[in-house]
């Protein structure tokens, strides 16, 4: 008897932890009659009548600063890894994808993850959600006790980070999502 409790229990706490790890699908792309910024092969689409500006940073269009009236302040840029990440996934002997991973799965393998979660403001307060679309993924950590919100959009097998931050809450990450045109 105490097995089959102890069995049934298993499968129950399992059911919860791969439930609470879903990686959810990019919201459907709107794009049509839309002002198109490039940054470098990411483009980001926002409605012409809304935008207040657009400051490319830089001698590159490696960076650009969007502004508009629905959605404030976003920065979008092509970060290096030893910017984005300090080089860590390097460290760890893993790939960018993989480290963006282990922070999502809290990976106990990986030696120190609560320190490296703590690090990108990852808590209960400010979880992590993956998206993604084929081989493209965006890990996004949003929530209140942060100084700016942040998506990092990553190519599996790629050390590539495009990294979008501002202040946004889900309906405003969704509409995000769904004004990036992937072409990594």
């Amino acid at each position: 008897m105490f097995r089959i409790i102890l069995l049934a229990a298993l499968m129950f706490t399992s059911n919860l932890v791969i439930a609470s790890q879903k990686v959810n699908p990019f919201p459907s792309l709107s794009c049509s009659n839309k002002v198109h910024i490039r940054v470098v092969d990411l483009v980001y689409c926002v409605d012409s009548t809304t935008l207040s500006k657009i400051n490319f940073l830089g001698l590159s269009n490696q960076t650009v600063v969007v502004t508009s009236q629905d959605q404030n302040e976003l920065a979008i840029a092509l970060n290096p890894p030893e910017i984005s990440l300090g080089d860590m996934h390097k460290k760890l002997n893993m790939s960018v994808n993989e480290f963006f991973h282990a922070l999502y799965h809290s990976d106990p393998k990986v030696k120190n993850i609560a320190k490296l979660r703590s690090a990108f403001d990852i808590d209960e307060n400010n979880p992590m959600n993956v998206y993604q679309n084929g081989d493209i993924f965006a890990f996004v950590v949003i929530g209140e006790n942060q100084d700016y919100d942040r998506v990092y959009i990553n190519r599996k097998g790629s050390d590539v980070i495009y990294q979008i931050s501002g202040e946004f809450n889900q309906s405003q990450l969704n509409r995000i999502l769904s004004s990036l045109i992937l072409d990594l």
